[in-house]
């Protein structure tokens, strides 16, 4: 009886009030937080790790840029409603920088695209509205790494590499404000954060260059030369030596994507019915 009644009064609340689809659009920027060091950057492939090499400290998240939302949403009610948000993160470049008789110098930045679906909560009902909502992201990333070791007037050495393949899980929570303007289109502004991680699988060699001299093309030709894949844990055999058409093997490194920002936008109406069964297209 008691859930009957309770299917009853669930029934009563989505019929009795106004539900209405729309979509927004809208963009802001992110800060970073739960920063990590890019020490994990070795540079040891070719400076000898018994010279002291004072990097300048440079704490970051990759989830610091502009991000761009689009957002589909269905309000069952007037307090309740589901919304399914797609998103790019054009992300920001960091760099860090150390000299020693050379100058080098490394450079970090990333993109993700995210779906994130979301239970939202509106309160009051005037032309002022709040809202807040919580919701589990997806993303798939892209990470771009350089590396540059020059003089004055020479590029002694400079490789990049692009690391990408497989998911990224997170969280995003957010809290703003929409104003209506008028029956269906409304402005907001909300704050957001996210907490997410990122650890690509593969790494793709896009440049190699020594004394001056593009080599990319003769360094892509080698899968040991240019190919990275990134796995949990690693058994090698020092007595082995690499196979030239194979990737190298590395380990994950998981990379932080945790930020918060403030986002602004606009919201249409795209179908709209009002408590009993009033529909306006």
């Amino acid at each position: 009886m008691k859930s009957l009644l309770l299917t009853f009064f669930l029934f009563a609340s989505l019929s009795s009030w106004s539900q209405s689809f729309y979509g927004s659009l809208s963009g802001g920027y992110q800060f970073g937080v739960g920063k990590q060091n890019m020490e994990h950057h070795s540079v040891s492939e070719f400076i000898d790790p018994n010279t002291p090499w004072p990097w300048e400290k440079v704490d970051l998240s990759l989830g610091q840029g502009v991000l761009t939302n689009g957002i589909i949403g269905y309000d069952l009610n007037q307090s309740y409603g589901l919304t399914l948000s797609g998103s790019y993160l054009f992300g920001a470049e960091f760099s860090s920088k150390t000299n020693n008789n050379l100058t080098v110098e490394r450079k970090l930045s990333a993109s993700m695209v995210r779906i994130n679906p979301s239970f939202r909560m509106y309160v009051s009902q005037n032309k002022f509205r709040t809202y807040a909502d919580i919701g589990f992201i997806l993303g798939i990333g892209k990470i771009n790494f350089n590396l540059k070791n020059s003089t004055d007037d020479a590029t002694i050495l400079e490789y990049s590499y692009v690391y990408d393949g497989g998911l990224s899980y997170g969280a995003s929570a957010r809290f703003g404000m929409e104003y209506q303007v008028s029956k269906r289109l409304r402005v907001f502004s909300d704050f957001q954060f996210i907490s997410q991680a990122y650890a690509p699988t593969n790494g793709h060699l896009t440049k190699y260059i020594v004394n001056n001299q593009d080599n990319t093309s003769t360094l892509q030709q080698s899968q040991g030369s240019s190919e990275i894949v990134f796995v949990d844990a690693i058994q090698s055999d020092p007595s082995v030596s690499p196979s030239p058409n194979e990737p190298q093997i590395r380990a994950k490194h998981s990379c932080p994507f945790h930020s918060y920002g403030l986002n602004v936008g606009v919201k249409y109406i795209l179908w709209n019915k009002e408590k009993a069964g009033t529909i306006i297209n």
